[in-house]
């Protein structure tokens, strides 16, 4: 349910902070600057993406968010930043300033889309799935040949307690079974 609705949560919460924003300058005579315009321009051009349903909309929505987070635009009238120093040996470091708004939500659009964000970075960063298979699949032929010899109930008892065993031990005890299954019928059919 959170995954279907999570786009709309995040802009109706950016919109809510930039009307609210707006109210206040109208109002009180509150001063914005250009960050606030880049914001303000950047969330109607994603809002109207939005109603377009554009094919990588959840895409150009995180860049959005990671932008925001870095404090590349702002939503509220006066600039929020968090910023992490630390001294190590006297001397002061401190981290770049973060948007509490966009990071916060930056983080529930993650945990939304956790699912899809692995996906891409497997997909990106080098970690074939085809690979893992083929490593995997080369892990249940070395089990295969040290369980080749042993009886059918050797192999049941290791279905029956895998949790004790490796997934590819259990993977090969478990084809060993089936091929021998697959071989009786046969037998039988004769």
């Amino acid at each position: 349910m959170l995954r279907k609705t999570i786009d709309t949560i995040i802009l109706s919460t950016l919109w809510i902070f930039t009307i609210y924003t707006l109210f206040l300058v109208v109002v009180k005579s509150y001063e914005i600057g250009l960050q606030n315009y880049l914001g303000y321009g950047l969330l109607t051009g994603i809002t109207i993406l939005k109603f377009l349903k554009i094919k990588k909309f959840r895409t150009i929505l995180a860049v959005f968010l990671i932008a925001g987070s870095f404090n590349l635009f702002q939503f509220t009238y006066s600039t929020v930043t968090l910023v992490f120093t630390f001294s190590p040996l006297g001397h002061d470091f401190s981290t770049l300033g973060i948007q509490p708004l966009c990071s916060v939500l930056l983080i529930l659009f993650a945990i939304a889309y956790f699912p899809e964000i692995r996906e891409f970075l497997q997909k990106y960063l080098g970690v074939d799935n085809k690979s893992k298979e083929e490593s995997e699949q080369g892990v249940v032929d070395f089990f295969y040949q040290k369980l080749y010899n042993k009886t059918d109930n050797e192999l049941t008892n290791i279905l029956h307690d895998s949790s004790s065993y490796q997934i590819g031990y259990v993977k090969a005890a478990q084809k060993l079974i089936d091929e021998r299954k697959n071989e009786k019928t046969y037998h039988n059919k004769l």
